[in-house]
């Protein structure tokens, strides 16, 4: 069985028995399968909209079809939505799981789960703040909290304990996991009290999806002894421990080198099309300014008879550079997103790649050699992987600068892969599963 989504058993909870051992082919297959009827689609690739969600009708689902095939769920990846940096890792780490080992595996997004209406805001507040310098601005003063961070350590985690409901302490007893991990801060802020609480847990893990633990770090809420924190380097975690001295009492780092990701190895670039560039805003939502460089890329692409193939995101950020493409149309080639299979192809197929700096596009492209270019990253966050991928001679940094972007484009500066470079051998998503299955065997 392996991996079971929660967010399509909705389709079961109004169903009979009769009616679940008709659908549950659905969750017992190959994962590679293509499913005819959309709304039970398991294709981890084509993943995007229906996979944002948690809702109890799903769970009620889940206990029914667990019920009916006498299953057991070992191992709770909890994450959530914002942009697709939360769950790309997330589904990477559950694909190399399941890869691994025949144990059951479920994805809980605990804000959705809580009120779909507040995490589907939450998640239009940070597409709209990131979209603008000052909204960007706010986003980190007020809502990741670093107003004087240094001297405060603000942690809102303890405004988060709303979040951890009778009904959802109720269900997690009633799955008894060996393994719980999150790759979200929501859902961070309360997996201390989720361990504590639940004695079948062996092992409990915030998997920090960027190169800083700022945000990810909240767990305040609860004795933070029980849990242990995948992050970048040691450099990272030293920072973490600076802004939440609590972490001291955890059970420490575990250095993974970058954020979990699709690439588990070197990508492999041997076939990588001359005079090709990919532009990547933003791969999901869209989010970050980026985009308005489109018309100077694409007029330089043009000029310089390169094919630039852009993957703009959804929404406004889609229809900007509907505009420009009708202008370049024989040079531009334009998506509206793709999914994450479809991006680890482009990004190995193409000469040189412009990205801005998430948590999930910025460890894809540092398992590159090539020319890779970090380009008007989101303030926060992002500016930190950019800076940290840059310092480490795996990538180029041009910040918000056009001309240093067309200049970079120019040169084609080659950076090797973080791979090449030596800084780390096994993969972050390996590391991460290859450190939690041991536990699937204690007693």
């Amino acid at each position: 069985m392996a991996w079971i989504r929660p967010d399509v058993t909705d389709k079961f909870s109004e169903l009979s028995r009769k009616g679940i051992s008709i659908l549950d082919f659905a969750l017992n297959r190959d994962l590679g399968a293509k499913e005819k009827t959309a709304n039970i689609n398991l294709n981890f690739d084509v993943v995007y909209n229906n996979s944002v969600y948690t809702t109890w009708e799903s769970i009620e689902g889940l206990k029914k079809f667990l019920l009916h095939r006498k299953l057991t769920i070992d191992a709770i990846l909890f994450t959530g939505h914002a942009g697709n940096g939360h769950r790309a890792p997330t589904r990477a780490i559950v694909k190399k799981f399941i890869e691994k080992s025949d144990k059951n595996v479920i994805i809980i997004d605990i804000l959705s789960l809580f009120s779909k209406n507040i995490a589907n805001f939450n998640d239009k507040a940070w597409v709209r703040l990131s979209q603008t310098s000052r909204g960007q601005d706010i986003w980190n003063d007020f809502i990741r909290g670093e107003i004087d961070i240094e001297n405060s350590g603000f942690d809102i985690a303890p405004l988060f304990r709303v979040l951890y409901t009778k009904r959802l302490k109720s269900f997690i007893q009633s799955i008894q996991p060996k393994i719980v991990l999150s790759t979200y801060p929501y859902s961070n802020a309360i997996l201390s009290k989720i361990a504590d609480d639940n004695s079948s847990i062996e092992f409990a893990g915030v998997v920090v999806t960027d190169t800083e633990m700022l945000g990810f770090a909240m767990s305040a809420y609860g004795d933070v002894s029980k849990l242990h924190y995948f992050v970048a380097s040691e450099e990272t975690w030293n920072n973490g421990l600076r802004i939440y001295p609590y972490l001291k009492d955890s059970m420490g780092p575990i250095y993974i080198g970058t954020n979990p990701c699709f690439f588990d190895g070197e990508a492999d670039c041997s076939n990588a099309i001359k005079d090709t560039v990919l532009f990547v805003p933003g791969s999901a939502e869209g989010l970050g300014m980026g985009i308005y460089a489109l018309p100077i890329i694409a007029r330089y692409c043009k000029l310089t008879s390169k094919q630039l193939i852009c993957v703009s995101g959804i929404g406004k950020a889609y229809h900007y550079a509907k505009k420009i493409q009708k202008k370049y149309k024989t040079t531009l080639s334009l998506f509206s997103y793709v999914a994450s299979e479809d991006l680890k192809n482009l990004i190995t197929a193409c000469e040189v790649v412009i990205a801005k700096a998430g948590g999930n596009m910025s460890s894809e492209l540092v398992s590159k050699s090539g020319s890779k270019i970090f380009y008007q990253s989101i303030k926060g966050q992002e500016t930190d992987n950019a800076e940290y991928y840059a310092n480490l001679g795996v990538a180029t940094n041009v910040g918000n600068s056009k001309k240093a972007l067309i200049d970079a484009l120019i040169q084609q500066p080659y950076t090797p892969s973080i791979y090449a470079k030596g800084i780390i051998v096994k993969s972050a998503v390996d590391t991460v599963v290859d450190t939690i299955l041991p536990y699937f065997d204690t007693i």
